[in-house]
């Protein structure tokens, strides 16, 4: 079931649709990217030459890419590019850690952070995943070790 939000912060009106969902059509993925610890980012991206950093793939894949991670711990990233899908790659577990808001779901018109542990942010008002100014962004089960935040609210 979504979770819609509307909330007054620095007196604008932000809104946030956030859909807490297991189910998931790799099929929607028109490009796929891999991630992995000792990538490089100057790579393509692809599974033989993947990137090394979440940040650097979510800044280079268009929309409707599909970004992979593989097993190892990566730094958090803003996400403010619609129809992207950051998972776990199959038979991996990857974990996104660090940073002030972990992953931060920015602006966007759809996305879907699926099958990845998120593991807190750093500092006062630390979130692991934050939705702020957003729709359709769809967390699947992942394994959060802080709390969701969309906007101001918590869920």
């Amino acid at each position: 079931m979504p979770i819609v939000v509307v909330v007054l912060a620095n007196g604008t009106v932000e809104k946030a649709t956030v859909d807490l969902d297991d189910s998931h059509d790799d099929a929607a993925v028109d490009t796929a990217y891999f991630v992995v610890p000792w990538g490089w980012d100057a790579n393509e991206g692809s599974f033989a030459k993947p990137w090394r950093t979440l940040q650097h793939a979510v800044d280079v894949a268009p929309k409707g890419a599909g970004v992979f991670l593989m097993n190892g711990t990566f730094d958090g990233a803003t996400i403010d590019r619609s129809g992207l899908t950051i998972a776990a790659a199959d038979g991996m577990w990857p974990v996104i850690s660090g940073g002030t808001n972990t992953v931060f779901f920015d602006g966007v018109a759809g996305g879907t952070l699926r099958n990845v542990t998120v593991a807190g942010g750093d500092g006062y008002r630390r979130t692991g995943i934050l939705v702020g100014s957003s729709d359709g962004v769809s967390i699947a089960p992942a394994d959060a070790w802080t709390t969701v935040q969309i906007g101001r609210a918590h869920v």
